[in-house]
């Protein structure tokens, strides 16, 4: 669970985009399938951008490990995440 704060806090840096706190609708599609996602569905996400094969199979590699926690913590992850899109919503849209 130690590995999981770091990955979060990835995930959340990078969801944001153009500076003004707007999540990235294809960011966070991405993030809903890496951690509720099937894998099938997440790498032909990551393979419409065209990243590089290594890319995608080093993020199918750590969507393994996602896929071994119990839902009970997915949930968790993913409840985080939809508190922190909720509240960066509120922010801009307020401005």
């Amino acid at each position: 669970m130690k590995g999981l704060l770091p990955l979060l806090l990835i995930l959340l840096g990078l969801c944001f985009h153009e500076a003004n706190s707007k999540p990235c609708p294809s960011l966070v599609v991405e993030n809903d399938l890496f951690i509720a996602g099937p894998s099938w569905a997440l790498k032909k996400h990551l393979e419409k951008y065209g990243a590089p094969q290594e890319a995608v199979a080093a993020k199918m590699e750590v969507k393994q490990c996602i896929d071994g926690l119990d839902l009970k913590k997915r949930a968790l992850l993913k409840g985080v995440l939809v508190k922190v899109l909720a509240e960066c919503l509120f922010h801009w849209q307020k401005h």
